[in-house]
């Protein structure tokens, strides 16, 4: 009968104490991969640099969208589940514009319209107008929505601080 000497014994301990750490590491990584895959991302970058099949499909759906009807969508979502994954991408993309105000999302999750909105906001507290009466001036473009159903008019004007429209006054 052989006997290995204590040296050869030893090595193979390590060898197999470093295969087992290395077999333990890429199963930590697949697991991480995993749960970093469900994570929700923290911004708009987050979700069009997803390698995840469903965030690459919402990410294209918005691109190929009119920006009224990215607002009008996340309104809906926003009232329907909000902050479902497709209503927090909606958001981010939104915010990464720079089409909403801050008090865009408090407002159309009860569908009100306030003085400050932005035209983003008013589309997804209120879908899409009736009618939409435009006017160029020296300080932009304003605007007029018309929700005849409703017998309301909005009334924008280009934002001090943004890109944005925001609603200066409205009528019932």
């Amino acid at each position: 009968m052989m006997t290995d000497s204590p040296e050869p014994i030893a090595s193979r301990a390590r060898a197999v104490e470093r295969l087992a750490i290395a077999f333990g590491a890429i199963y930590l990584s697949a697991y991480a991969i995993s749960v970093r895959a469900d994570e929700m991302p923290a911004n708009w970058a987050g979700f069009s640099s997803s390698t995840a099949a469903a965030d690459k499909r919402l990410v294209d759906e918005i691109y190929k969208m009119k920006w009224w009807d990215a607002c009008i969508v996340w309104g809906r979502e926003m009232r329907a589940k909000g902050n479902s994954r497709r209503e927090v991408a909606f958001r981010y993309y939104l915010e990464s514009e720079h089409m909403l105000a801050w008090m865009d999302r408090t407002k159309v999750y009860g569908r009100d319209i306030e003085i400050g909105m932005s035209e983003c906001g008013v589309f997804a507290s209120r879908g899409r107008p009736d009618a939409i009466n435009q006017t160029e001036t020296a300080r932009g473009r304003t605007a007029q929505f018309v929700y005849r159903n409703a017998n309301l008019y909005v009334y924008t004007e280009p934002s001090p601080v943004g890109r944005f429209n925001i609603v200066r006054s409205y009528q019932h």
